[in-house]
């Protein structure tokens, strides 16, 4: 007797012409999008450095810094969601009130 297919292990589909047309278009509005809010962040924040005292290499690497710390939060933060690790003081993927209400 056959056993009646699994849906979690379904095979999946391969995306359509139209499918991989929208994934790149959406990934390179996405990246259009972020070099435009970028460009306006660093210069913002480089003006403000230089309203503050700031000149020369300084204000330069001020926003540099800034950015770059948040884009490193962000990738730290997909790469633990990604190994089912929840956030720093969570106690692993879900936190220890979850643990206590799944444990009844």
């Amino acid at each position: 007797m056959k056993r009646p297919a699994d849906p979690q292990h379904a095979p999946i589909p391969a995306p359509s012409r139209a499918d991989s047309w929208i994934g790149r278009a959406a990934g390179v509005t996405v990246a259009g999008l972020a070099g435009i809010a970028g460009a306006i962040s660093y210069s913002h924040m480089r003006q403000l450095a230089h309203a503050h005292g700031d000149a020369g290499w300084h204000a330069h690497a001020f926003p540099l810094s800034v950015d770059g710390v948040e884009i490193v939060a962000s990738l730290v933060l997909l790469a633990d969601r990604r190994a089912g690790r929840g956030p720093a003081g969570s106690h692993g993927p879900r936190s220890r009130s979850a643990r206590q209400r799944a444990a009844g």
